[in-house]
């Protein structure tokens, strides 16, 4: 190979040294989340062309102690010049990378090309057994009826269907882990493990909102599958006691599972924004201290006008007072999604699970007036046992935040792909 020949594909190099990077305003890289724990990242456009002549570098750290493993998900370049392993075209990606190393640096360089998808790269500590890329699906795994993986952070934003919910199953062709943080086992910017069942599949797969994933609707399936989980494994919608609101109108339904709440002011043209200055709250009283796992919103219809709030903060009653529901690992107010028609139900999931009796829905947008049903997941709160300090107690590590700041921005009109 000619000695001033650029190099085309892919390069992993480990080190210990702090690597100093140049930033450019331009950003040629594609989807990514830097946990300390997992993560996973991709080149631009991925999975469409990648662009000519880009050139973008991520840096990898994990806690000092352990090592970083890791699995490409697709890995699909144009045949060039190449250094290292990888050299363009189509091959087989390459099985599970361990390095012995706590960081490394991931640089992709292109150079002019007419197609290929790029590359998509999961990573985890080694300590993270059975590792899953975002392409995984559960009809890959059709021999095993019970299993468990690892979850990267990040794959809600990568390109894969889902189909199904968790209240029936999702159909075997969808990805694993989107499909995971669509049911609530996982929180998308931190993963995490899996387990994984296997039941004789349905006829039809409902198209479900949950946790900002759309799931489509899905055909006859031979099998599907569902995830175990020991935080209320069996819940279901709760029954409130009684509601209360800080204005409008309210009522429980026939069968106790769920409150309309809507504003006096159904009248086409008047808004609820007229009295933005006032709090406004629906209170549900659920009689006795409940383990509150999610919570279900639809707009209403009223007077064949739709209405439907937008998004919320959840607070609940904890020793006579109010507190708002934040962020896993934050202390900033968490934001959930609502509605975006006065048809479709939404589903949001509590990371961590609330145990109150009391829980207030706070409306931080709506359309055009305040009106919403809802609906509360959940299951009994048993108290904990006390345990006698002589006892041995194992507790599973939490996952901690992700990094975002290491990323490098990427040199413009370079040609190459490498990773340090």
């Amino acid at each position: 190979m000619p000695g001033n020949t650029l190099l085309h594909g892919l390069i992993l190099l480990c080190s210990i040294h702090p690597l100093v990077l140049s930033e450019k305003p331009d950003d040629s890289c594609g989807h990514y989340v830097l946990g300390q724990e997992s993560g996973v990242l991709s080149s631009e456009n991925y999975p469409g062309t990648y662009p000519n002549n880009s050139w973008c570098e991520w840096r990898i750290r994990v806690p000092v102690g352990h090592t970083i493993v890791l699995k490409f998900g697709d890995l699909n370049m144009e045949k060039k010049d190449f250094s290292w392993e990888y050299c363009g075209g189509l091959m087989p990606k390459p099985g599970p990378i361990h390095t012995d190393s706590s960081e490394l640096t991931v640089r992709f360089r292109s150079s002019q090309h007419i197609s290929g998808r790029g590359f998509l790269l999961s990573y985890s500590t080694e300590n993270h057994k059975e590792l899953l890329t975002c392409l995984d699906k559960g009809s890959h795994f059709p021999r095993q009826f019970k299993y468990r993986k690892y979850c990267p952070a990040g794959c809600a934003a990568v390109t894969g269907d889902v189909s199904g919910d968790i209240s029936l199953g999702y159909r075997h062709t969808s990805v694993l882990c989107k499909s995971a943080v669509h049911a609530g086992v996982i929180m998308d910017q931190f993963g995490g493990p899996i387990t994984v069942e296997v039941r004789r599949g349905l006829s039809h797969y409902p198209a479900v909102r949950a946790n900002g994933i759309q799931s489509k609707d899905g055909s006859l399936s031979e099998t599907l599958f569902t995830f175990v989980t020991n935080d209320c494994s069996q819940q279901t919608i709760l029954q409130p006691m009684s509601t209360a609101t800080s204005l409008s109108s309210h009522n429980i339904s026939t069968d106790g599972s769920e409150v309309d709440w809507f504003s006096n002011s159904t009248q086409p043209g008047v808004s609820d924004d007229l009295n933005n200055n006032h709090p406004k709250w629906l209170q549900i009283d659920l009689r006795e201290k409940r383990r509150i796992t999610g919570i279900l919103t639809t707009g209403l219809t009223i007077a064949g006008f739709g209405y439907f709030v937008k998004n919320y903060k959840i607070q609940y009653k904890e020793k006579s007072r109010w507190r708002t529901f934040v962020q896993y690992n934050n202390s900033d107010d968490m934001i959930f999604e609502g509605n975006t028609d006065s048809l479709h139900q939404t589903r949001n999931t509590f990371h961590p699970s609330i145990v109150a009796r009391s829980i207030r829905v706070v409306p931080q947008q709506w359309h055009r007036i305040i009106a919403m049903r809802v609906q509360l997941l959940g299951c009994p709160y048993v108290k904990p046992i006390p345990v006698n300090s002589s006892s041995l107690v194992t507790q599973e590590a939490q996952p901690t935040q992700p990094i975002h700041n290491d990323m490098t921005k990427p040199v413009a009109s370079q040609a190459d792909l490498g990773m340090m």
